[in-house]
């Protein structure tokens, strides 16, 4: 069994193994529909234009949604790869509830 940890983090995105290297997406046996998904939630997290660290309530609408897109890019990778196990750490939950 493969353990991966999908994180998104102000130092860097994506998959990684279980001693903290970055894994590049283009080598997992994923479909092209998941490695989009993937791609397309990292921007948000780079990109997205939201405060993380805000309790306002646009932003912390934003992070569940973030959250529940992340949990679920983990469920679907877990389901197209039974050899890996996938889990999710939610830094920008956590960076909003260190505040």
């Amino acid at each position: 069994m493969i353990e991966l940890l999908l994180i998104a983090t102000e130092e860097h995105e994506g998959l990684e193994d279980r001693h903290g290297n970055l894994i590049n997406i283009d080598g997992l046996p994923i479909t092209p529909e998941l490695r989009e998904r993937l791609v397309r939630w990292f921007g948000l997290y780079t990109y997205g234009g939201v405060d993380f660290t805000s309790d306002t309530p646009e932003s912390v609408a934003k992070i569940d949604a973030f959250d529940s897109e992340g949990l679920a890019i983990v469920q679907a990778i877990n389901a197209e790869l039974p050899d890996h196990l996938v889990h999710y750490f939610g830094a920008a939950r956590q960076s909003k509830d260190s505040k």
